[in-house]
């Protein structure tokens, strides 16, 4: 087990704990409550908070995340900790700018100006990827049917992963209807970039290119082809996503290996892992057995992600790949593995997905198996300079400024994290000691 300096966190709340860019004393801001009033124009209570969520670096109304309500409403929330009006930005069931009504919301996105991207189910079995502007307004990006842009061929069908960049880029994951049969493939899927003009692909003037297409080349592996994608993030940087691999897409007994792939808006695609090549751990001798969750991606290319590792040793590791260094001449390093200890008695046994800033820093949730307490969650920051672990909240840990007195009492909070100054937002529970004893609460540290 490795052992850090946790000096950091033993002191958060009472001395300075610096984030990039910002002077000023790190704290904890509840953002929104379970009971508290839901933002206009709804009349409604928040009930309870889920993914997705995101936060920008935006000035105001920084945090996009999906509540449901009481009376029963399920929508997206535009939200902030300070004096900017909070604004229901988008309800299920209420009409599309296509005429149609959303379902569920696959997929939300905040950026700097504070317009939202987002992916839904829309009536008639179909699909799309759509866009808040700041000033909430609904736009469309791309929709079930829209032609897959040349030289593909065939039409968009089931969209989602909708990323919307600081840039105003909104890159999306897309499967094909009618697409070409290329050597026994079938090209299938894709992932595309919308940007330019109006914002708009699918009947604006928004330009809509393929970044890559089932049964593409991995530019950096000889003879390897990507044969399917799942989890996409995006950044002004480009994009990084987790994919499955073979020599033979259409050989069915080929085992695939699953990587992760990160490509800049006008650069190759490069593979930063793939399953069954040497990955950095704390005891060497250790290659990727699979690599898991959404992976994120920061405005100047730094990547996290989540992998399970073989070899010497078996566990799960946060890693980091620096562009700078990553993958080329070395491999992504380790930010925090499992069975590493948060300082104060906690040894982290899961962790969520990641979120990453452009200093390189690593925000996760997490559950951890405390000497005391049992099994706990917690919300946590990898300092990339100081390679130090800093304890944004635990289970048992006071709630800032709530009244009645609350403690956190999560089990595994979702996190997301701001690229520039790394701002992270998390979802948790509130343990009270009057009714309603638990709560669930959207948080900001910042």
């Amino acid at each position: 087990m490795k052992t850090r300096l946790k000096f950091v966190g033993l002191i958060i709340g009472a001395l300075l704990c610096q984030l990039p860019g910002v002077g000023l004393a790190a704290t904890i801001k509840t953002v929104a409550q379970q009971g508290n009033p839901a933002p206009p124009p709804l009349t409604a209570t928040y009930r309870k908070f889920q993914i997705p969520l995101d936060i920008s670096d935006a000035t105001a109304g920084r945090v996009v995340a999906f509540g449901r309500t009481k009376p029963p409403k399920q929508c997206l929330f535009r939200i902030d900790p300070d004096s900017d009006p909070d604004a229901t930005a988008v309800c299920q069931r209420t009409t599309t700018p296509d005429g149609r009504a959303y379902g569920n919301f696959r997929d939300a996105t905040i950026n700097v100006t504070s317009a939202i991207g987002f992916a839904s189910r829309v009536t008639q079995g179909r699909s799309g990827v759509y866009r808040i502007n700041p000033a909430l307004v609904q736009s469309i990006v791309a929709l079930t049917g829209d032609p897959v842009p040349a030289p593909a061929s065939g039409f968009l069908k089931d969209l989602s992963f909708g990323r919307l960049t600081d840039a105003g880029d909104v890159v999306f994951e897309s499967t094909i209807f009618g697409g070409a049969v290329v050597l026994g493939v079938d090209v299938n899927q894709g992932i595309f970039r919308c940007n330019g003009g109006d914002g708009n692909c699918s009947s604006g003037t928004g330009t809509l290119t393929t970044v890559v297409l089932v049964n593409d080349l991995v530019p950096d592996r000889a003879g390897r082809h990507f044969c399917s994608f799942n989890e996409l993030s995006a950044s002004t940087y480009g994009a990084v996503f987790r994919a499955s691999t073979q020599m033979d897409c259409a050989n069915t007994s080929e085992v695939p290996a699953v990587g992760v792939f990160r490509v800049a808006v006008a650069g190759p695609i490069v593979t930063v892992a793939l399953q069954g090549e040497t990955a950095q751990s704390p005891g060497g001798g250790t290659t990727y057995a699979t690599v898991l969750l959404t992976p994120a991606i920061s405005n100047i290319g730094m990547v996290a992600f989540q992998g399970r590792t073989m070899g010497l040793l078996s566990t799960t590791i946060l890693y980091l790949c620096d562009p700078t260094t990553c993958p080329t001449p070395s491999p992504a390093s380790v930010a925090v593995s499992l069975g590493e200890v948060d300082g104060f008695g906690g040894i982290f046994n899961a962790f969520s997905a990641p979120g990453v800033s452009d200093a390189g820093d690593v925000a996760f949730g997490a559950r951890l198996r405390d000497v005391v307490e049992g099994n706990i969650g917690g919300a946590y920051i990898h300092r990339q300079a100081t390679d130090t672990i800093v304890k944004i909240s635990r289970t048992g840990d006071p709630v800032p400024g709530s009244s009645p007195p609350a403690v956190f009492g999560g089990k595994f909070p979702p996190v997301a994290m701001s690229s520039t100054n790394g701002k992270v937002a998390f979802i948790d529970r509130m343990r009270r000691s009057v009714s309603p004893r638990q709560l669930y609460a959207v948080f900001v540290y910042e």
